[in-house]
């Protein structure tokens, strides 16, 4: 009898994303699960969803502890429909039927009981029939036989027959390009690598040759090519010994990358190039560098985006064969040659060609200050400060991006006066109260203050308003502050307007009090309990300062008037008395 898991929906729930557990219950309350079966370490069954097939729904456990889960829906484990078959098992127990494993099962059955198990299997799903012409992973040396092409690429064209209706049919697809990955994988898994490498290669090469005519708004289908390639990629050492099997990997894997810059740049090939620079051939590199020169070709006096984006790919690949083989001439021509500057920078810099690097920087790494920014910063890593302080420098007045300007004046705390330039073009770029203070403080120790002060305020409009009256608070310079903050526009957060009133009220009673009030009285006539609550604050920073000031008769005046204009507001009552006002 197969142990029975302990659970209860509130140990579940930590278990998945929130909106796939939501989800599950509803999949779970409207009857989806069914055929449901428990098993030693394994609850299983099927849930209707939104494909015309039921997916197969597995939950595999230790004691009370969950270990896997698997679906055939794409998402394949920890989705809704685990989370509909567990809420199932945990309301419903009874309803599982308890059955041992299907390999003790079929050791009961003789041989014509198989056979016509099988027969019947294949009359539901005549696709099946194709599993009996694929050598079966695992089998002994003795069993073991080479997988026919044909067959696979059988599996993979019913596959790919699925995908071009709807993103139902890709779903079905997903699922059996899936099973087909996993066949390889099993194929792996037993070192049987000659039928692995061949899951692998025609699953690839297959749905590569008609992707462009398959419905994969979501990539999904690209996604498990890519999990094809990379196990692909992952056999290389292992078939080292048998040449011609290698030099078919490394042309399946060169393909990957080829598909994946022609469509832009997918990530289909991530990592699969450093596996080709890691296990091929000094020959094998040849072959792939000729491969990548004849790409290169027609692509040499393309001007177009991406032209210059493929350019740039394909020269990558051959900066890594070189790197690979260690020829730091031709790498370093090969950059130059396709216009991978920032390659080439680096490159230079671990060579400690600092000289070559800077020149290289200012002359085609400026495309943006961000870009200049990196490349002084990689110098600054490397421990060449002056050398990047020296590079920026001839293009200070054309810089317009203040994280620049920042780093710029961070290196030149030596030159006071230079600092005060760079951080006047910050200003220029970004003006904030922090970066006043630190002008003020630099421009006091040269002197020149009080010119700075102007050059820094006068430019600014009244889209500053905020900044400025922070900066008027700042200098105590009252009168200026509440002036300025009277034009801080109306859709702006009111706290600095608020911060401005705190501080100047004591100059400004009668303008701040008014101001206090007519706030108050605004949100009362917007109506709603939010605003009553913030007319309540405001109502007690009047009823504050009107007992400070011993004007105890016209606070109780005001809110009098309040209450009586507004009677009828129950909820505003409520606030005015929780606030005791």
């Amino acid at each position: 009898m197969p142990k029975r898991p302990k659970l209860t929906e509130s140990n579940l729930y930590p278990l998945f994303d929130e909106a796939y557990f939501r989800r599950g219950q509803n999949y779970f309350h409207s009857g989806a699960i069914f055929d449901v079966a428990l098993r030693e370490g394994q609850l299983s069954g099927s849930c209707n969803g939104s494909r015309h097939t039921p997916y197969q729904v597995s939950v595999f456990f230790k004691g009370n502890t969950i270990t896997a889960t698997d679906c055939s829906c794409p998402i394949g484990g920890g989705c809704k429909h685990v989370v509909a078959l567990l809420l199932t098992w945990v309301h419903h127990p009874e309803e599982f039927e308890v059955r041992i494993p299907v390999a003790e099962t079929l050791k009961g059955r003789d041989r014509n009981e198989l056979i016509a198990i099988i027969e019947e299997m294949i009359s539901r799903e005549p696709q099946l029939e194709n599993i009996l012409y694929l050598p079966l992973p695992g089998a002994s040396e003795v069993a073991k036989s080479s997988l026919s092409a044909a067959a696979i690429k059988r599996e993979v064209g019913h596959a790919l027959d699925l995908a071009h209706d709807s993103w139902r049919g890709t779903a079905d697809c997903i699922m059996a390009l899936s099973q087909i990955n996993d066949l390889g994988n099993r194929y792996a898994n037993a070192q049987d690598w000659e039928n692995a490498l061949a899951v692998y290669q025609t699953l690839i090469e297959e749905v590569l040759d008609v992707y462009e005519d398959l419905y994969d708004n979501e990539g999904d289908i690209l996604h498990e090519v890519g999990n094809a390639a990379w196990q692909l990629s992952q056999c290389l050492p292992k078939v080292e010994q048998a040449i011609e099997l290698h030099q078919a990997v490394v042309k399946t894997l060169f393909f990957v990358v080829s598909s994946d810059i022609r469509h832009g740049g997918t990530g289909l090939s991530n990592d699969i190039t450093d596996q080709l620079m890691a296990y091929t051939t000094p020959e094998e590199r040849q072959w792939l560098r000729h491969q990548i020169l004849a790409r290169l070709a027609p692509l040499k006096e393309q001007v177009d985006f991406s032209s210059k984006w493929a350019k740039k790919a394909w020269g990558g690949t051959l900066l890594s064969l070189d790197e690979a083989d260690g020829d730091i001439s031709g790498f370093l021509q090969c950059a130059t040659t396709y216009g991978l500057h920032e390659s080439l920078f680096n490159k230079l810099l671990a060579l400690e060609r600092v000289p070559e690097a800077v020149q290289l920087a200012q002359e085609h790494l400026r495309q943006s200050d961000y870009q200049f920014l990196q490349m002084a910063q990689k110098l600054e890593d490397e421990g060449f400060v002056e050398e990047a302080v020296d590079m920026v420098m001839p293009y200070i007045d054309e810089i317009g991006d203040s994280r620049l300007l920042e780093w710029l004046a961070k290196h030149a705390t030596k030159q006071p006066e230079l600092a005060l330039r760079l951080q006047k073009l910050q200003w220029l770029d970004r003006p904030t109260v922090e970066l006043y203070k630190k002008i003020k403080v630099a421009a006091q120790k040269l002197g020149s203050w009080p010119a700075t002060q102007k050059q820094l305020l006068e430019p600014l409009t009244d889209d500053y308003s905020v900044l400025k009256a922070n900066i008027y608070l700042l200098e105590e310079e009252w009168a200026k502050a509440w002036k300025t903050a009277q034009k801080i526009p109306p859709f702006a957060p009111y706290s600095t307007k608020n911060k401005v009133a705190a501080a100047v009220i004591d100059h400004f009673p009668e303008e701040v009090t008014t101001y206090y009030l007519e706030c108050a009285e605004r949100l009362i006539n917007d109506r709603g309990r939010s605003n009553y609550v913030a007319a309540t604050e405001y109502l007690q920073r009047l009823k504050t300062y009107y007992l400070q000031t011993g004007e105890v008769e016209l606070w109780e005046a005001t809110i009098a008037v309040i209450r009586e204009d507004f009677k009828r507001l129950s909820a505003l009552r409520e606030e005015l008395d929780k606030a005791a006002l």
